[in-house]
């Protein structure tokens, strides 16, 4: 009996060397040094021997202390025997440093076999999880040279969808960021104006891996509501240029925006009559509507007297 427990003992630890041979998961990144409001792409990789006899499996994601982080890519394919999954995670740096990346994880629980119900009689009747872990990895986050708002190689426009509108119709300015880089905390531009209706949306944003390189695709759109004329200011956005090394300001145009029907669009429409201010018109036409009442008062006194 001792005997044949300890070639259970010997089977039993070789069936585990057996598992992790046939199960790993293995994580990695795009790159090792990024600046601050630069993103990275994680990747973790599970792979899986098709065959493999599992009662369960649980995926653990990595928890990513110190990024803000979301998946934004899953693929899985059947390879030379084996299940493989790759995950890829936009990781975003919440202040500069040095950091280390805990690992993923797997928690897997095995199929009973009659080896393990028979090892199962000397030590428990349930199967326990085991974790397997892939490295950690390190990663060192630079501190910019200066206040950037992007960091990357991007394309931007800002247009507006009408430059003359009725009254309180809507003003839409087109905000768009496209290129390689992942935006970061880009939280879009301050359009507030005193004494105007502006609403900015949700932005739209779509990113892409291209081989080890994120890009991204920013739109985002501000509504404007006036009863007057007003202009759109220029705004600045100041990016840090991956490829050349070296920071950049891009100034958006101003637009100016003519309500139709306006007070304002009215006055600066017709400023004067016949060459002649409208100030003067006003207060000739004053003066002749006092002569008239005038006039209309001396004709009533006139009648009275004749009366008499």
């Amino acid at each position: 009996m001792i005997r044949n427990l300890g070639k259970a003992f010997i089977f039993f630890i070789l069936s585990i060397n057996i598992l992790y041979a046939n199960i790993s998961i293995d994580m990695m990144a795009n790159k090792k040094s990024i600046y601050f409001g630069d993103s990275l792409v994680v990747s973790v990789i599970v792979s899986k021997k098709s065959n493999l006899n599992l009662s369960s499996a649980k995926y653990i994601q990595p928890p990513f202390n110190n990024f803000t982080s979301k998946e934004i890519n899953k693929k899985s394919i059947r390879q030379g025997g084996y299940d493989i999954t790759q995950i890829d995670y936009l990781i975003t740096p919440q202040k500069p440093g040095n950091y280390i990346l805990d690992p993923a994880k797997m928690s897997i629980v095995e199929k009973k076999t009659a080896l393990s119900s028979f090892f199962d009689t000397f030590f428990s009747h349930k199967p326990k999880a085991k974790i397997i872990s892939s490295k950690m990895l390190s990663v060192t986050i630079k501190p910019l040279p200066s206040l950037v708002q992007l960091v990357g190689d991007f394309n931007i426009s800002v247009k507006p969808n009408l430059l003359t509108a009725d009254i309180d119709a809507p003003i839409v300015l087109s905000l768009k960021i496209e290129g390689e880089g992942a935006l970061g905390n880009f939280d879009g531009l301050d359009y507030s104006i005193e004494g105007l209706n502006v609403r900015a949306q949700e932005p739209q944003i779509v990113q892409e891996i291209r081989g080890d390189k994120v890009f991204s695709n920013y739109t985002r759109e501000y509504i404007f509501l006036s009863d007057h004329d007003f202009t759109i200011p220029s705004r600045n956005i100041t990016i840090y240029n991956i490829k050349s090394n070296k920071i950049e300001t891009i100034v958006t145009p101003s637009y100016d925006i003519k309500i139709i029907g306006s007070l304002n669009g009215l006055k600066q429409s017709d400023p004067s009559k016949n060459g002649v201010p409208l100030i003067v018109w006003l207060i000739v036409s004053f003066i002749a509507g006092l002569a008239s009442m005038v006039a209309v008062l001396l004709m009533m006194s006139k009648k009275r007297n004749k009366q008499k």
